[in-house]
This record gives structure tokens, C-alpha cells and sequence, in this order.
């Protein structure tokens, strides 16, 4: 599997800007899904920095 440099950066990046956003916003969401919701941002945008890096060419 390879992965390139700008993939590597971007999920990087993603994983120092999820917990921001999840902070930022926790006062919106229910106390019990705080680390779902944490899972799920981190997750989401993970996918979007793979996709935008073309990181899913040639899997499919």
C-alpha cells in the first residue's frame, strides 16, 4: 500500500483539527455522545483529506 506525502499530511493535519472542532462545539452537543461525535469528526474528515489527496485512486 502506498501512501503519499500529501496524504500522510493531510490526515496529519485532520488529526490536530478534529479535536479543535469537537472543543469548540462540545457545549451543542449531549454529554453522552461527546466521544461518539468525537469518533465520528475525526473520522469524516479523515475520508474527505484521503479523497482530496487522491489517496483512494486505484482501490475499487
Amino acid at each position: 500500500m502506498d501512501i503519499s506525502a500529501a496524504t500522510t499530511l493531510a490526515t496529519g493535519i485532520v488529526a490536530l483539527v478534529a479535536p479543535v472542532l469537537v472543543q469548540a462545539f462540545k457545549k451543542y452537543i449531549p454529554a453522552d455522545y461527546v466521544s461518539l461525535t468525537s469518533l465520528g469528526v475525526s473520522i469524516l474528515l479523515g475520508v474527505i483529506a484521503i479523497a482530496a489527496t487522491n489517496g483512494f485512486h486505484g482501490y475499487g
